[in-house]
């Protein structure tokens, strides 16, 4: 991933193996290095039936204002507030 690119990811839990497939990327992505990604992993409270997870990795290696406007408008879409 380029500095500055971001990865969405959706990942489902359903199927013989989904929650074992779940659990290792979600295991995974906690351990990127933080000084070079930003990981955000949001959850559907108020859905049943185990719902997919989004999550998103941020490439950060070089923080600058174009990254950290993508972590407001990630933080806005998932709580409907106008961040910037």
């Amino acid at each position: 991933m380029k500095h500055g690119g971001m990865m969405s990811l959706c990942i489902y839990s359903g199927g013989d193996t989904g929650f074992e497939e779940k659990d290792a990327i979600l295991r995974y992505i906690k351990e990127l290095n933080p000084k070079e990604y930003t990981v955000i992993v949001n959850e559907y409270y108020n859905r049943e039936n185990n719902p997919p997870i989004p999550a998103f990795i941020l490439n950060v290696k070089r923080l600058d204002f174009t990254v950290i406007a993508v972590e407001f408008n990630l933080y806005s879409v998932f709580h409907g507030e106008d961040m910037l």
